[in-house]
């Protein structure tokens, strides 16, 4: 665990500021900047103050006329509760510790029982279930990364572990890892990137070291490079990946799209092919059709099942196309497994999906919000300002919840 240590002053008191400039933005995930004056943030952080029973949810805002950060949490009210509760005056020092990528626990420098968690490494209660939580590794088109605090608050109780359709696995890097996990997707380029990151995370890292975010170096690894060990065409689709907008790695459809503000930038990389690479630890990862890793679960084994829209243009976002006739089949599949095997299935919403899961247990239309921020446009070179938006599925489970 990362830890960094900031002092108090008078602001402190008075506004509630955290002067957080020498955390540095590397301490934080990325996307945690956002506007100046409201909530644009792709990323936002739980805070976990000492002596509190809540926690606080915040993203760091940005000067409106420079777009720097202004190196304080937007959420400030807590500051001086937290201040009073643990009896600090101006100039006492807090240590704030980075428990998994989105979550920080924040108490006094010098007290005992700060010293002892982390010494000891014994977290409070209510953060040992997220101690592992973490951000995918990848961009991806579909994925369900807006949607993980919702996803998780339908997650039965299970040992074993699936899913079928893995993609970039937002679910699964951010739920307590189960006893068995087990990661399937059809696209074989996506999963030898899973392996090597698993097993040769120094070797991913070293390879991709030195190398610059830029657009001329994203055309070459796209058009002229010419990888010949599995290492170096992992390593080139993940600086593909990283780089390109929305992560869409169809390569007709594959252009470039990161920014330095709203994008995890290079030198970010390693930590975070190192954070997969402990979680991936274990897990089976495999090249399967939905059908096989569906019918070789265990009994029992909770599935996350994210196929792609029964109505949408896959063509443009994935390498795997998947037809009217794979989701019929994929729902006789369900239909004859169902007393075996729990699952949470998310689509979109639409007739056709409603009839054809009509026998499950549950069918519930869920929203969240999400915002798309300033990037760099895939063609023309242009920028846009962060805009919000809904985001609308429904969840089909067959247990109760």
């Amino acid at each position: 665990m990362d830890s960094r240590i900031i002092q108090l002053t008078g602001a402190s008191l008075k506004y509630g500021n955290l002067n957080i400039r020498n955390c540095g933005l590397d301490f934080f995930p990325q996307g945690i900047l956002g506007g100046p004056t409201r909530d644009t943030a792709k990323t936002k952080i739980i805070i976990h103050p000492l002596g509190f029973s809540n926690e606080i949810e915040t993203d760091i805002p940005t000067d409106g006329r420079t777009g720097k950060p202004r190196w304080i949490f937007r959420e400030r009210a807590w500051v001086k509760q937290f201040m009073r509760t643990n009896r600090l005056t101006p100039n006492a020092k807090v240590i704030i510790t980075r428990l998994s990528e989105e979550r920080y626990f924040i108490a006094p420098a010098h007290h005992t029982y700060t010293q002892q968690l982390f010494s000891t490494g014994l977290l409070p209660i209510q953060m040992q279930k997220y101690s592992d939580s973490m951000n995918s590794p990848f961009r991806y088109a579909g994925g369900k990364f807006y949607a993980r605090k919702l996803i998780l608050q339908h997650i039965p109780p299970h040992k074993n572990y699936c899913e079928p359709f893995a993609g970039g696995a937002s679910i699964f890097f951010a739920k307590p890892k189960a006893a068995q996990s087990h990661l399937n997707d059809l696209d074989e380029e996506l999963m030898r990137v899973y392996r090597v990151i698993r097993d040769q995370p120094e070797d991913l890292i070293s390879f991709l070291t030195g190398k610059p975010a830029t657009k001329e170096l994203h055309s070459y690894y796209k058009n002229e490079f010419q990888p010949k060990t599995l290492l170096e065409k992992a390593a080139r689709w993940y600086y593909l990946n990283r780089t390109s907008y929305s992560g869409i790695m169809n390569i007709q459809n594959c252009y470039w799209g990161y920014g330095d503000k709203f994008s995890k930038r290079p030198e970010n990389w390693p930590c975070s092919i190192r954070q997969a690479s402990q979680k991936l630890q274990g897990v089976k990862l495999t090249n399967y059709s939905f059908e096989r890793a569906i019918e070789e679960s265990e009994d029992g084994t909770f599935l996350f099942i994210d196929p792609p829209y029964f109505n949408a243009d896959q063509d443009k976002f994935y390498t795997c196309s998947f037809s009217k006739e794979d989701h019929y089949r994929l729902r006789e599949l369900l239909h004859r497994h169902r007393n075996r095997l729990l699952f949470l299935l998310t689509y979109d919403d639409c007739p056709e999906v409603r009839e054809l899961y009509s026998w499950a247990t549950g069918l519930y239309n869920k929203e969240w919000n999400y915002c798309i921020n300033r990037t760099d446009d895939q063609k023309n070179g242009t920028s846009r300002k962060g805009q919000r938006y809904k985001g609308k599925e429904l969840f089909i489970l067959n247990y109760v919840i």
